[in-house]
C-alpha cells in the first residue's frame, strides 16, 4: 500500500476515533456528586478555618478558635496575620496582627480596650481613627482594622 492510499484510509478512522473517545467517556461518566449546600461551615476543614479570595472564615466550635466563644477573648491567627477579638455576644472585630512598632506578630495581649505587643510593651487601640501601620516604627495609634462579622458559630473576616 502506498503512503497516499494509507493516509486516505487510515486518517479518517483515526480522526473519528479521537473525536468519539472523549464523547464516549463523557457519556459514560458517572454524575458528579450533589454540590454542598450554602452553609459556610461546609468549607471549613479540621483546622477550623477556610481562607479564599481575601476572606477568612473560622468556626468557633473548633478547638483552635474556641476562645472566641467568650466576650473579651481573642485569637491571633498567624496564617492570615489577623487578631480576631470577640468584643461581646454579637460583635467581633479583626485587626492586623503586625505590630506598628517593629513588626512583631506573635506576642499580643488584650486588656479590654488595647492590644499590647509584649515585644516592646507598646499598646495600640481598637478604634478606627489614627491607624498605626505595620512595622512603621509607630508607638501609638490604633491597629489597622478589617471587616468582621459573626453569624451563628462562623466568624467571617474580610481583608
Amino acid at each position: 500500500m502506498k503512503r497516499k492510499e494509507f493516509l486516505g484510509k487510515a486518517c479518517p478512522v483515526l480522526v473519528l476515533a479521537m473525536m468519539n473517545s472523549p464523547l464516549l467517556i463523557s457519556c459514560t461518566k458517572e454524575p458528579d456528586p450533589e454540590p454542598k449546600g450554602d452553609d459556610p461551615s461546609d468549607l471549613i476543614g479540621e483546622s477550623g478555618f477556610y481562607y479564599s479570595d481575601n476572606t477568612l472564615m473560622v468556626h468557633i466550635d473548633n478547638a483552635n478558635f474556641s476562645e472566641l466563644k467568650s466576650s473579651g477573648s481573642f485569637v491571633n491567627h498567624l496564617p492570615q496575620g489577623v487578631l480576631i477579638l470577640r468584643k461581646d455576644a454579637t460583635t467581633v472585630l479583626a485587626f492586623d496582627n503586625c505590630c506598628p512598632h517593629q513588626g512583631t506578630t506573635n506576642r499580643w495581649t488584650f486588656n479590654g480596650s488595647n492590644f499590647r505587643c509584649n515585644n516592646h510593651g507598646n499598646s495600640y487601640g481598637i478604634g478606627s481613627g489614627s491607624v498605626a501601620n505595620c512595622n512603621s516604627n509607630t508607638i501609638m495609634g490604633n491597629l489597622k482594622q478589617f471587616g468582621a462579622s459573626l453569624e451563628g458559630n462562623i466568624i467571617t473576616v474580610t481583608f
